[in-house]
């Protein structure tokens, strides 16, 4: 495994402290305390910015990289085929073949359009507003979909397996990313945890990035899709802010 240089603890900072830092106190806290009549324009302020952070501390990454002359596969930027990439393969297009052919039927059901009200009560200004911020969510979902995976499930749990066994590296991961989404509350990071454990096992189980990479761009553009939907057939009250 290579040497760690200064760069790479800086780098491990700042997604471990910096990113939960910011989303609890400088971003959506902003977006809570907002005005009504100031909401869309926050909300896309935090799309646009989120965009920038993550591709910036990506190409940093990548840069580092190149200079450092290290593995892409340690970043997990090397497609590895075989049967358990096959498998995951198959489970993801199975998977996806059936929220596709249920998201019409959702879309006509108050019942369920009711439960997706419920599951993203605890961030509903960040849900996106007709259809430039649609695209724009949509930029972002792909962002966090390559950017994210790179920075957390490739980098961070390179880092951390070198003071820790990879079981104990992958935990450490996934609970990092959790907190990265602590402005969404305690319901929110629990979630993002457990999808950033389905991400990692798609890591672990194919040796690759872009399986997870797909599957949580698919995700966040499914969560902000059938959020506009869902709030859109009963805008949600806005009483203050979301435990964080």
């Amino acid at each position: 495994m290579h040497e760690l240089v200064a760069a790479d603890h800086l780098l491990a900072l700042t997604l471990a402290v910096f990113f939960p830092i910011r989303s609890a106190t400088f971003g959506y806290r902003r977006l809570i305390r907002a005005p009504e009549t100031e909401v869309p324009r926050m909300r896309v302020w935090l799309y646009r910015q989120a965009v920038v952070i993550q591709w910036t501390l990506s190409a940093l990454l990548l840069a580092l990289w190149v200079w450092r002359r290290r593995s892409w596969s340690d970043l997990g930027l090397v497609w590895h085929g075989g049967t358990r990439t096959n498998l995951a393969v198959a489970v993801v297009v199975i998977v996806v073949a059936g929220v596709a052919l249920q998201l019409p039927r959702a879309f006509r059901d108050p019942d369920t359009l009711a439960r997706i009200r419920r599951r993203l009560a605890h961030m509903p200004r960040m849900i996106p507003v007709g259809m430039d911020e649609m695209r724009l969510f949509y930029l972002l979902s792909f962002t966090a979909g390559v950017c994210e995976e790179l920075l957390f499930r490739g980098f961070l749990f390179w880092y951390a397996m070198h003071f820790m066994p990879w079981p104990w590296a992958a935990v450490v991961t996934v609970l990092l990313f959790g907190v990265g989404h602590s402005y969404q509350g305690p319901t929110g990071m629990i979630t993002t945890a457990i999808a950033g454990s389905v991400f990692m096992g798609l890591y672990l189980a194919s040796g690759s990035l872009y399986l997870s990479m797909l599957v949580h761009m698919l995700t966040d553009s499914y969560s902000g899709t059938v959020g506009r939907r869902a709030f859109a057939a009963e805008p949600p009250a806005i009483t203050g802010a979301p435990p964080v």
